[in-house]
């Protein structure tokens, strides 16, 4: 059986058919053309269930509970844009010419997550300009009296660089400080002096792997900037 002839079926043939070829493709789908083996839709597994629910005969067509409204991409499309369809729901996309003859079928299955090598994440965070309010926003004032600010963010960052390690180990450099901080592993690593915040941060994240991580700014420390929350933010973001 051809690549093809996984996925598509004549607009003629029976859903006991289309069954069988859905439960061979596993993408839970079928592309179905006509004699000339252009494109006159899709159906899925639920699409035929929800048919015969009210027809219950498997010898009706397949034509009678195909869904013209569906995803499609032609052989000119990136990688990226199909893989964009690919999401939580769309288990199958048509490659079609422009005459909506069908070319290809593409899956989930024909993207396979390669491991990363050598992941590095970067993100950046902004600073943060109080216009009012600055203190009612703290646990122990808002939830006796309630709060309200006013702030606004500016194009000055905080930016963080992580790259996992293969060794287990952990290492902290932040151009701020002027500082690096080790430690052979996660429980070794000490949350105390300049980088207290930051270690205590990670510590909740809990990360299974080791890491080199970079942190620098756009600003002043004690700029007052809030800049303590925001390197934050970007290491969290590194993690994400």
């Amino acid at each position: 059986m051809s690549r093809l002839e996984k996925f598509a079926i004549n607009q003629n043939c029976t859903i006991s058919e289309a069954f069988l070829k859905i439960d061979q493709n596993k993408a839970r789908t079928v592309v179905i053309v006509d004699d000339d083996f252009k494109t006159v839709g899709i159906a899925t597994d639920g699409n035929i269930r929800r048919f015969l629910i009210n027809n219950p005969d498997v010898t009706s067509k397949i034509s009678e509970c195909l869904n013209t409204e569906f995803t499609s991409a032609s052989g000119k499309d990136s990688r990226e844009k199909i893989l964009k369809f690919l999401d939580n729901t769309i288990q199958l996309v048509p490659i079609l010419e422009d005459d909506k003859t069908l070319v290809d079928v593409v899956t989930k299955d024909d993207f396979p997550l390669s491991k990363e090598k050598n992941l590095v994440a970067r993100c950046k965070s902004p600073v943060r300009i109080s216009f009012g309010g600055g203190g009612t926003d703290l646990t122990h004032y808002f939830v006796k009296h309630g709060g309200a600010v006013m702030n606004a963010t500016v194009k000055i960052y905080s930016h963080s660089s992580l790259r996992k390690r293969f060794d287990g180990k952990i290492r902290i450099n932040s151009a701020d400080l002027g500082m690096n901080l080790e430690a052979n592993s996660l429980k070794e690593l000490k949350d105390e002096g300049e980088f207290k915040l930051i270690v205590a941060a990670i510590k909740l994240i809990n990360p299974t792997f080791g890491f080199d991580l970079t942190v620098y700014s756009d600003f002043p420390m004690k700029s007052g900037l809030g800049g303590s929350a925001v390197v934050i933010s970007s290491i969290i973001g590194c993690f994400n």
